[in-house]
């Protein structure tokens, strides 16, 4: 009797990634376009927030960095220019590494966990499994 070959699905294929300098000039030109898009925020005139309120910082605790910008399989879409079920494994290839943050079914990276991913695999092809 033959064995039936079970095919593989999308999300089994492995692939190859660069780590190359073009990661790292896409992750700059995500935030160029980024800081643009908050440069032309006009807010509604009729909005009743018009006035910047008063901020209070007493009850935030000193030397918590509360700036943290977090990407998404989006932004890696954009970076690794990529599809988004390879941006997702991206992502988890970097989890597994220590680099990468899960919340809920959703994982996300920091500016500093793309550059310490890039630092690492510079110049090598990284297979994806």
């Amino acid at each position: 009797m033959k064995d039936k070959i079970k095919p593989l699905k999308v999300e089994e294929i492995p692939f190859v990634i660069t780590v190359d300098d073009s990661i790292i000039n896409n992750f700059n030109e995500l935030k160029r376009l980024e800081k643009n898009d908050i440069l032309k925020f006009e807010p509604n005139k009729n909005d009743i927030f018009n006035e910047t309120p008063e901020l209070d910082f007493s009850e935030v605790e000193p030397g918590v960095d509360r700036g943290l910008k977090l990407y998404t399989k989006e932004d890696a879409m954009k970076i690794f220019h990529c599809e988004k079920i390879k941006a997702t494994r991206i992502i988890k290839y970097m989890y597994n590494l220590k680099l990468a943050t899960q919340i809920g079914r959703e994982y996300y990276f920091s500016e500093k966990d793309l550059f310490e991913f890039y630092e690492m695999y510079r110049g090598m092809e990284v297979k994806i499994i």
